[in-house]
């Protein structure tokens, strides 16, 4: 049996981050249109990429404000990558961040 390690990035509330690589990814795809179900990837962080049967891909953003869940799609793949996803969340983190100081106060 061999063990692969992969390096994890941890954030402050020990939730992992940066999961996935496109060899991930294109398994998920793969398995999604073989089995004809929707599947969806996570990257940590809140982004997840969902795929349907077809084969297409969307990335998603859950966030939570006033302890209400919501999604924000931040394109679609393969047109915005893994790495520009990344950094679209990151974005979104920090604009939902400032929304949701505003309306607490």
């Amino acid at each position: 049996m061999t063990w692969r390690f992969f390096r994890v990035r941890m954030r402050p509330n020990n939730t992992a981050i940066n999961i996935l690589n496109d060899k991930a990814i294109r398994a998920a795809i793969k398995a999604a249109v073989k089995l004809r179900e929707q599947a969806t990837v996570s990257d940590g962080g809140g982004l997840s990429l969902q795929v349907q049967p077809s084969g297409a891909g969307w990335w998603r953003l859950r966030y939570w404000i006033g302890g209400r869940e919501n999604r924000l799609s931040l394109g679609t793949y393969p047109e915005v990558s893994l790495a520009d996803a990344r950094q679209r969340r990151t974005k979104a983190r920090a604009l939902v961040t400032r929304v949701a100081r505003t309306e607490h106060h």
